[in-house]
């Protein structure tokens, strides 16, 4: 068979999620109320198959762990990526006495407000 090949030959490769227990079967009567709101809190949940959770339950796993590594690649490179942006960033004027020199003198201050002749 095709799919018997395709395990043997991939096995050591194929992830397996964790195990989901299952609920035990109750045979007794269920009060009606406690029964709506069971059905209820298995609508918001989801409901699915055994294999669907087990798949959900990998995917998450897989997500956590993505996020974890991209955490850790981001936090390696952060130097790095701080040294690229100064050496692309325009040099830094050597003083500011330079700056205050260059800006233009008013004849007002600029606290008082200016009173214009009509």
């Amino acid at each position: 068979m095709p799919a018997d090949d395709f395990i043997r030959t991939h096995w050591s490769r194929l992830t397996f999620s964790p195990s989901i227990p299952s609920r035990p079967q109750e045979n007794r009567r269920i009060n009606p109320k406690r029964m709506r709101r069971a059905i209820r809190k298995e609508a918001r949940e989801g409901i699915g198959t055994k294999a669907q959770q087990a798949l959900k339950l990998q995917q998450e796993q897989r997500k956590r762990d993505h996020k974890a590594t991209a955490k850790e690649n981001r936090e390696r490179d952060a130097p790095r990526r701080f040294l690229l942006r100064r050496e692309k960033s325009p040099p830094i004027a050597p003083s500011c006495a330079t700056f205050s020199d260059t800006l233009p003198i008013f004849p007002f201050s600029p606290k008082k407000k200016l009173s214009l002749p009509m």
